[in-house]
């Protein structure tokens, strides 16, 4: 493999090692088994998930999953999917890279399934998710692809290192471990140590075709919930869609289209347009890189028709309210979807969703108020203001009157005024955390993100009382 995969240290590595297939050692050589283990091997059609149901997937599992003759899949924080053919193994996906630091990686439980080299890796996206296993399968003969926009991805991700890695952290705490910081010099060390791939294939929006051991791909390119980069893999003769993570992390969910994490925005209509080639293929199964299998061509073809649809709709009433003069947070509060396009909101919502698609038509300047212009923000003014009331004590009480009457939001903004002023004030601090454990109930665990970001605020505000 033409390849320079910068040398990856221990610390490099460690990114992203935990949460990754088992923790537990094996030593059988066998391939599981349809059905001997609680977790289902293909996704049940009235699958409703909620934030952190699935924390630890795919670890009942020592061994690759036999989906279907020739098909497997090592599950993980992403799961690697392995194709067999006569002249070789096809990957799609390595998920996170294991080794040094893990033993029974991704890579072992395919490797057992036949111990054949793979001939040809597809990164469907650039997520360390997704590719920085890659030392662990590829050797000098192997053909990695991707579409050209990854080349880009990877190197802007790893350059933010230092200001995503903590996000990361407290959104996927199971899929970073805790290292020492030493005044960031880990988190440097990482940076620097992180892998770049250098395929031999990039393709562009063309699809790209080979055939190996009498089985033809072909690689689309399918913009997606994930990113711009997103590649699909069909199998035209067995109907099979390997979709990276078009979708997203789960298959029927509402998209992420910017994450709250921090990485740029996913574009609806690009989007649409791949749901729309999915749909002119057919597929009898589908097999995201993230969790189940999908088969049923009808319950795929229903699911990602109202995928399409909900997200047009969406699309189209922000830009109908933007064309009437409605501000972004009038739209996220009036903008719902009819009951037959919903979708469920695990890890995307749609009010975090119409914010996107704004921001990505008009960018962050809304014309609102000369200030949006300038560095100074609305939050130097609290001393001020507060001096001109006399005192915090109205400022409390009338958060305190919000927060009886269910306005959290506004609560917390006459919170903050008080905490700029002084940070220490008890009766505060203790309001403080009643709103967030509020906001937090008020979010019932369905969001992935929601939930684990108040997770994160009610546990450093009770800290602080």
């Amino acid at each position: 493999m033409k390849k320079t995969l910068r040398a990856v240290l221990m610390a490099g590595v460690a990114v992203g090692l935990a949460g990754c297939g088992s923790d537990e050692p094996t030593t059988t050589s066998q391939v599981k088994a349809e059905g001997e283990t609680k977790e289902p091997i293909y996704q049940p059609h009235d699958w409703q998930p909620k934030t952190r149901d699935l924390d630890g997937f795919g670890r009942e599992y020592t061994d690759a999953i036999k989906i279907v003759d020739g098909i497997y899949q090592a599950r993980g924080t992403a799961n690697a999917v392995m194709v067999e053919t006569d002249e070789g193994n096809i990957l799609i996906d390595t998920g996170l890279a294991g080794r040094p630091l893990q033993e029974n990686t991704l890579a072992d439980k395919l490797n057992r399934v036949n111990g054949k080299p793979f001939s040809h890796i597809v990164l469907t996206h650039a997520h360390a998710d997704h590719y920085s296993g890659i030392k662990e399968f590829a050797n000098d003969d192997t053909e990695v692809i991707v579409q050209r926009e990854f080349l880009f991805n990877q190197q802007y991700l790893k350059d933010l290192i230092p200001h995503v890695m903590p996000k990361n952290k407290l959104f996927f705490p199971n899929d970073i471990p805790d290292l020492p910081d030493f005044g960031g010099l880990t988190t440097k060390l990482i940076q620097k140590a992180y892998p770049i791939v250098e395929p031999e294939t990039v393709i562009d929006s063309e699809p790209y075709e080979f055939t190996t051991g009498g089985q033809k791909f072909v690689v689309y390119h399918t913009p997606g919930a994930e990113g711009y980069d997103n590649v699909s893999v069909w199998m035209p003769e067995r109907k099979i869609l390997f979709t990276g993570d078009v979708f997203g992390h789960m298959f029927g969910m509402w998209p992420n289209l910017t994450t709250i994490r921090g990485e740029r925005a996913r574009f609806t209509r690009p989007y649409v347009e791949s749901l729309n080639l999915m749909l002119e293929l057919e597929p009898e199964m589908i097999i995201p890189s993230h969790f189940y299998p999908v088969q049923g061509k009808e319950y795929i073809k229903e699911t990602i028709t109202r995928t399409r649809d909900a997200v047009q709709y969406v699309d189209d009433a922000v830009i109908e309210g933007m064309n009437a003069g409605k501000d972004v947070y009038t739209l996220m509060e009036e903008i719902k979807l009819p009951e037959e396009l919903y979708l469920f909101e695990a890890h995307g919502k749609l009010s975090w969703g119409v914010k996107s698609i704004w921001e990505a038509y008009t960018g962050w300047f809304k014309m609102e108020t000369a200030n949006e212009m300038y560095s100074v923000p609305m939050q130097a003014t609290y001393p001020e203001l507060i001096e001109l009331v006399g005192s915090t004590g109205p400022i409390i009480n009338k958060a305190q009157s919000n927060l009886d009457s269910g306005e959290l939001e506004k609560a917390l903004y006459f919170i903050e005024m008080v905490e700029a002023v002084e940070p220490e004030n008890a009766q505060n601090k203790k309001l403080k955390y009643d709103v967030l454990v509020a906001m937090k109930e008020r979010a019932n665990d369905i969001n992935h993100y929601e939930t684990m970001f108040l997770n994160d605020l009610v546990t450093r505000a009770k800290a602080a009382l």
